[in-house]
């Protein structure tokens, strides 16, 4: 969802009008990505608003993240992002 898929004549764009629907896809593309950011910390705040811009929530960051988390029932999400960024060589 929010992304490009080249079928080699055309590229087609998966998108979804619902707004809960895009933001359960960003969840779950955020947290692929939580080992990533582990590695790479300095990346973190611009694949986020990548994530954020793809799936239209602008200008997605950390606090964003934080609120949308537990509004879609996923505060575990935000509970790895705080062990994540409080001991980054803690598994996520």
């Amino acid at each position: 969802m929010g992304s490009f898929v080249d079928l080699r004549t055309v590229v087609v764009r998966m998108w979804c009008q619902d707004q809960e629907v895009r933001r359960r896809a960003l969840l779950e593309r955020v947290e692929s990505q939580l080992d990533r950011f582990r590695y790479k910390p300095q990346d973190r705040a611009d694949e986020l608003r990548v994530i954020g811009d793809q799936l239209e929530f602008p200008g997605l960051d950390e606090s964003r993240l934080r609120a949308l988390a537990p509004e879609a029932g996923r505060s575990d999400l935000v509970d790895r992002l705080d062990r994540l960024v409080g001991n980054p060589a803690q598994d996520v």
